[in-house]
C-alpha cells in the first residue's frame, strides 16, 4: 500500500517512464494500479510506447544502431539452438536481442563469451535466464535516446538488477535496489 501511495504521490510531480527488458506483451500484463504512462521503453529501449501505442521510427533507429552486432546475434541463436543445458525455445526478440533459460547458465554465459564477439553483444545471465544484447541496445543507451527525444533536464532512474546497471549510470540520479 506504501508502495502504490507513494507512486501515485511521483506520478503526480513527476514523468515516470518504464524502462524494461520486457517484450510489449509482457509489459502490457503489468497492471501499477496508477493508470497508464505516457512513455515506456521496452525491449531493453528499442520499443518505445508512446501512450502504449509503438513508435515504428524509434523501433527502425534501433534496428539500424545496432546492425553491427546482427552476424553476432545470429550466431548466438544459432550456438544456443545446439545448446543442450537449453531448456526453453530461443527467441530473437524483435531482432534486438537473443533469450532462452538454461541449467547451468553461467557455463552457458562463460562459453558464450569464448566464441561470440563481446565487443559488439553483451552476454549473461538473470537466474536460468542467458541473454545475448548487442552493446548499443542497452537500458542506458535509451535513456540517453530518450532524453535527447523529450528534451529532459533530470533523469532519475531506479533499478535492481545488471541490465539496469547502465540505466543508473546514464541517469543525473541513480538509485539501486538490492
Amino acid at each position: 500500500q506504501e508502495t502504490y501511495r507513494l507512486l501515485c504521490e511521483v506520478k503526480k510531480q513527476a514523468m515516470i517512464v518504464p524502462v524494461t527488458t520486457r517484450t510489449v506483451e509482457q509489459y502490457d500484463r503489468i497492471d501499477f494500479g496508477v493508470g497508464t504512462f505516457s512513455y515506456a521503453l521496452t525491449c531493453n529501449g528499442g520499443v518505445l510506447l508512446i501512450d502504449g501505442h509503438e513508435d515504428e521510427s524509434w523501433y527502425q533507429e534501433s534496428l539500424k544502431m545496432i546492425s553491427d552486432s546482427r552476424q553476432e546475434l545470429l550466431r548466438a541463436v544459432e550456438l544456443l539452438e545446439q545448446e543442450k543445458r537449453r531448456t526453453f525455445e530461443v527467441r530473437f526478440i524483435r531482432e534486438l536481442f537473443v533469450f532462452t533459460k538454461c541449467e547451468e547458465p553461467e557455463a552457458v554465459v562463460r562459453e558464450l563469451k569464448s566464441i561470440l564477439d563481446v565487443s559488439l553483444v553483451d552476454v549473461f545471465n538473470n537466474g536460468i535466464k542467458v541473454y545475448v544484447v548487442p552493446k548499443k541496445l542497452s537500458k542506458g543507451k535509451a535513456v540517453d535516446r530518450f532524453r535527447d527525444y523529450i528534451g529532459a533536464d533530470c533523469v532519475i532512474a531506479a533499478g535492481d538488477s545488471e541490465f539496469d546497471s547502465s540505466m543508473l549510470e546514464a541517469a543525473d540520479c541513480g538509485i539501486a535496489a538490492p
